[in-house]
């Protein structure tokens, strides 16, 4: 069940995740021809970010999930831009996939996913070829496939992808089943230093890990 937050409310909470506060990232982006406005019973709130225009937002939980729903007018493409962000999952994009499953979100154009890790798995548009998602894990690809045909009404099929170097990243402790902090680096140089500074900010071990 969706309960609906004011922005600094969901901040504040966020925060209490003692000792580095839990931490929201984008996961999914997409495109809709209506203003989520008319879909959210709950009034949004104007969010100012560095270097973004303002966007709308909407900031909620729904069973124990935090996320963050923004959106802009895309003033040059027209509709909307639209991005929920989650924190990171320790089991995986399947809890992820379900709660974004259950967003009152408008129709959607065109979508694709923004996962940390770049598995084997790809979903692919049979139409257009693109690939919107990749994934260690079969089933969150699959999950994925059935949402966006749920969403813009196009197929969509699990494919084995090309094999890419796996990404380094910096991660704080785990907070529940979410990974407080999560940070990606350049190379091994990068997060080595990126631990470090991190660890020294906190007071607490951060790790140098793989996606």
């Amino acid at each position: 069940m969706i309960t609906w937050l004011s922005l600094a409310k969901l901040e504040a909470e966020l925060g209490d995740y003692v000792p580095t506060g839990l931490q929201l990232r984008a996961f999914f982006h997409a495109r809709t021809e209506r203003d989520p406005a008319a879909l959210i019973a709950h009034a949004s709130e104007e969010l100012i970010e560095d270097g973004l225009d303002p966007a709308s937002a909407w900031a909620g939980w729904d069973d124990g999930v935090p996320f963050l729903i923004r959106s802009a007018p895309l003033l040059l493409a027209g509709g909307y831009g639209l991005e929920v962000n989650f924190p990171v999952s320790t089991a995986g994009d399947g809890l992820l996939i379900e709660r974004l499953a259950r967003l009152p979100l408008p129709p959607l154009t065109s979508l694709y996913f923004e996962a940390l890790a770049a598995g084997l798995f790809g979903v692919r548009d049979v139409e257009t070829h693109s690939v919107i998602y990749r994934s260690a894990s079969h089933e969150d690809a699959t999950a994925v496939a059935q949402f966006a045909l749920a969403r813009i009404g196009t197929a969509h099929e699990v494919v084995q992808c090309t094999a890419v170097p796996r990404r380094l990243a910096v991660a704080g402790p785990a907070c529940g089943c979410f990974l407080s902090r999560v940070e990606l680096a350049r190379d091994q140089a990068d997060a080595a230093r990126l631990a470090e500074e991190r660890t020294r900010r906190y007071a607490v071990p951060f790790h140098v890990i793989e996606f």
